[in-house]
């Protein structure tokens, strides 16, 4: 489960400029550049919209182009930063510095965490496959990753498998995210195409009645058949409870009755209407 320019001189534009001459008298808009000079006010310089502007260095504060003016930068440090007035240019070197190593650190610190995101995304999809417990990420997974990598490759790259979030909340987290995703996406398909249903109820382990409900159509070249939903049954497994479940979900996905071409499912004429039974 990862996102400047060179500066240069700002340029008056129009719709008229760019289909007939500049009109006489017009001055050109003109943008002062960035001396170094600055710096002793507290000044570095930044890009936006490939425009430069100053950047104080102690609140980190973008100010507009037209401020790139000696007197505009003393009176930004004199009215906020007074305190600083008197502090010699090597201390707003030191602080520029350190703005830089911050903005390294966020960036790198940014990288790590999407890559460590990916991979707990990737686990858990293998967790879900091989439909073990959730628990098996954070007890078993990730520290036979760790002893792996640290006999392979060291201390250093181990430690950064440490970051990988694998808990048992995390894990069921991703599982769902991932299940909702492809349920998106098979809702999105399903909207304009031709769909028969094979319908099956089940119990599981609490004895728990569900209704089960497979999906076919065409999608390309090749028929495609996938698991519509499992949705429990919470009253009596009767026809009409059936059929309300089933047309629940077909009205919560948008999906439309009369791209159904088929109703496949053991008691057909029951479960499809035919008869009622109560």
């Amino acid at each position: 489960m990862d996102k400047f320019l060179t500066g240069r001189k700002r340029t008056f534009d129009t719709s008229e400029a760019s289909t007939s001459a500049p009109a006489r008298g017009v001055p050109k808009i003109k943008s002062r550049k960035y001396s170094q000079e600055y710096l002793k006010f507290g000044f570095t310089c930044t890009e936006v919209n490939e425009e430069e502007r100053p950047l104080c260095v102690i609140c980190r504060k973008t100010l507009a182009a037209d401020s790139m003016k000696p007197n505009k930068l003393k009176r930004h440090l004199e009215t906020l930063h007074s305190e600083y007035v008197n502090k010699p240019r090597e201390f707003f070197e030191l602080k520029l510095k350190t703005y830089g190593n911050e903005k390294a650190f966020f960036k790198k610190t940014l990288t790590v965490n999407e890559k460590a995101l990916l991979a707990s995304y990737k686990v858990s999809y293998q967790i879900a496959r091989c439909k073990k417990p959730h628990t098996i990420g954070e007890e078993l997974i990730l520290p036979a990753a760790i002893e792996i990598v640290e006999t392979m490759f060291g201390d250093t790259f181990a430690k950064k498998l440490e970051s990988i979030p694998l808990s048992n909340d995390t894990v069921a987290r991703r599982i769902g995210d991932m299940a909702e995703d492809v349920q998106h996406q098979l809702r999105g398909k399903l909207r304009d195409k031709l769909f028969s249903i094979q319908l099956d109820e089940a119990t599981d382990s609490n004895k728990d009645a569900h209704l089960i409900a497979y999906v076919r159509f065409s999608d390309g070249i090749s028929v495609v058949e996938e698991l519509l939903f499992c949705k429990p049954i919470e009253l009596k497994a009767t026809a009409l409870a059936l059929f309300a479940v089933l047309n629940d979900y077909i009205i919560e996905a948008n999906m439309e009755w009369k791209n159904c071409v088929g109703v496949c499912t053991d008691g057909a004429r029951s479960m499809s209407g035919r008869f009622e039974s109560i």
